[in-house]
């Protein structure tokens, strides 16, 4: 089991800019800085954001999930701040990319998420 780290948190942003990514969070395991004031707030069940920002509440039986819809990619940053701390911080998502299409100005096809245009992400 993972355990929760001091100095831990975590951006998640949907590209480009213009685009929205939804937390929904229906037994409430994050802790979400709605208002990007560095105050992470309790019992923010659903938000809907260009960028959002969290801390786990808890590391067991996760049912949070983030999704977006016909966007360019995302860009996902991972800060840990307590660099005396022992043990590593760790996340660990599971991605579901759904309803995509390749780029059609690549003369050769490659399965890298640079040439997708993602429709679709679930991001557990």
């Amino acid at each position: 089991m993972l355990l929760l780290k001091n100095g831990e948190s975590f951006v998640l942003k949907s590209l480009p800019s213009t685009t929205n990514i939804t937390l929904l969070d229906p037994d409430d395991n994050l802790l979400v800085d709605t208002d990007f004031d560095g105050t992470y707030e309790d019992s923010t069940l659903e938000f809907t954001s260009n960028e959002i920002r969290f801390k786990f509440k808890t590391r067991s039986n996760l049912t949070y999930e983030f999704y977006s819809y016909q966007i360019d990619g995302i860009s996902f940053t991972h800060n840990y701040s307590n660099v005396n701390a022992t043990g590593e911080s760790v996340f660990v998502p599971i991605v579901t990319i759904k309803d995509y299409k390749l780029s059609k100005s690549k003369m050769m096809i490659s399965s890298t998420l640079d040439e997708l245009s993602i429709r679709t992400i679930l991001f557990l």
